[in-house]
C-alpha cells in the first residue's frame, strides 16, 4: 500500500485485511495516521513493514515486488473525502502488479482490471475474494490495460478528440 497515511486512506483496513490473508503488508508513505497505523498492527501482531516516506525510486522498487496493491478507502460519515485518482494503483499497474481496492471515488478508474471488493470489512470474504481472483494473468493484464487507457498518447488522442467534436 502506498499513500498519505489518512483517516480516509483505509491503512487500517489493509493491515487487517493482509493479517487476515496472513501475508506481509508493505505501507509506504508517511502522515498523522501512520501512528494510529503502527498501533492497528501491533494489537494484531501484523507482519506490516511500515517504510514511511520515502523517495519516488525506492517507492517503486517496493511497490515492483509486491504480488498486489491495495487501496481500500472510505468515506467521511458525511460523504466526503472521496478518494481521487488513485495513482498508486495506476503505477502499480504499469510496473505489473495488479490492484485491489473500492467502489470509492476515482478508485475503479484508477483500478482497470482489478479487483473491486464489495465490504472490505468483511476481512473473511475479501481475503476469499483476492485468492480467488489473484493469479498469474493479472499482473500482464494490468500492464497492457495501463498502456492503453493511460499515458500522454491517450491523453493527446481523447483532448484532441473531444476538441474536435465541437468543430
Amino acid at each position: 500500500m502506498i499513500g498519505r497515511a489518512t483517516e480516509l486512506k483505509g491503512g487500517d483496513r489493509a493491515i487487517r485485511l493482509a493479517h487476515a490473508a496472513g501475508v506481509v503488508l508493505d505501507v509506504v508513505g508517511g502522515g498523522e495516521q501512520l501512528g494510529r497505523w503502527r498501533a492497528v498492527a501491533a494489537s494484531l501482531g501484523s507482519a506490516t513493514h511500515f517504510h514511511g516516506a520515502v523517495p519516488r525510486e525506492q517507492a517503486l522498487r517496493i511497490l515492483a515486488g509486491a504480488e498486489l496493491a491495495l487501496l481500500l478507502p472510505r468515506l467521511a460519515d458525511d460523504g466526503t473525502g472521496a478518494e481521487g485518482l488513485g495513482l498508486a494503483l495506476v503505477e502499480a499497474a504499469a510496473l505489473g502488479v495488479p490492484g485491489v481496492g473500492v467502489e470509492v471515488g476515482g478508485v475503479p478508474e484508477a483500478l482497470g482490471p482489478g479487483l473491486i471488493l464489495e465490504d472490505p470489512e468483511d476481512l473473511e470474504g475479501s481475503v476469499r475474494a483476492i485468492r480467488d481472483w489473484l493469479d498469474p494473468t493479472r499482473g500482464p493484464t494490468a500492464r497492457a490495460w495501463v498502456a492503453s487507457n493511460h499515458g500522454t498518447k491517450r491523453l493527446v488522442r481523447v483532448l484532441t478528440s473531444r476538441s474536435n467534436e465541437g468543430s
